[in-house]
């Protein structure tokens, strides 16, 4: 009788399950321990935790600017569309956002009946003025103390070209498409 060979040893995940099992999947070509399922998922939820840092290095401090928030929104809406984030958990940071933004000149009003405009004015320039926090939150800080110019007014004929070369449609949801069939 002749002698049954096993095959050669395939090289398997090392996932262990939470009841001990272990993944009895050959390694994935592109992961140096894991199956292609378990790969893939270890990789999403790497990528999902770098988006949190990101989003989370977008505000600058302990106030809500709609400048911080706009930052995070572009954050989020980049990794929604690379697939580092589910779309049903952008919707849900999409609504908080909402319900941050409504709630900015709420908070404006109360501290500026408070501590006065100075004071607001100061509490909004103060993430500019350090460097390293502005740095981290992504914000560019200006470099001259002068005030900024005031843009030029666009001559009618520029307006007018632009306005005919890329108009906005009147429908939110025609908007919605155009911008899905771009990606």
């Amino acid at each position: 009788m002749s002698k049954r060979l096993s095959p050669a040893p395939v090289s398997v995940c090392t996932f262990t399950f939470a009841d001990g099992r272990h993944c009895r999947m050959p390694r994935s070509e592109t992961h140096p321990y894991l199956c292609h399922f378990h790969g893939r998922r270890e990789s999403l939820s790497r990528a999902q935790e770098v988006v949190g840092l990101q989003v989370t290095n977008c505000f600058s401090g302990g106030y809500v600017t709609a400048c911080d928030l706009s930052a995070a929104m572009a954050q989020v809406f980049a990794a929604t569309a690379r697939g580092e984030i589910k779309p049903r958990t952008a919707g849900i940071l999409g609504y908080l956002g909402q319900t941050i933004v409504q709630t900015i000149p709420i908070a404006e009003r109360e501290y500026t009946q408070t501590f006065g405009l100075n004071a607001w004015r100061r509490a909004i320039m103060q993430p500019f003025q350090d460097p390293a926090s502005a740095t981290a939150a992504g914000h560019n800080p200006p470099l001259a103390a002068e005030p900024p110019k005031a843009p030029e007014p666009a001559s009618e004929s520029t307006a007018s070209r632009l306005a005919s070369t890329n108009p906005l449609p009147k429908d939110p949801a025609v908007f919605a498409k155009n911008i899905v069939s771009s990606l």
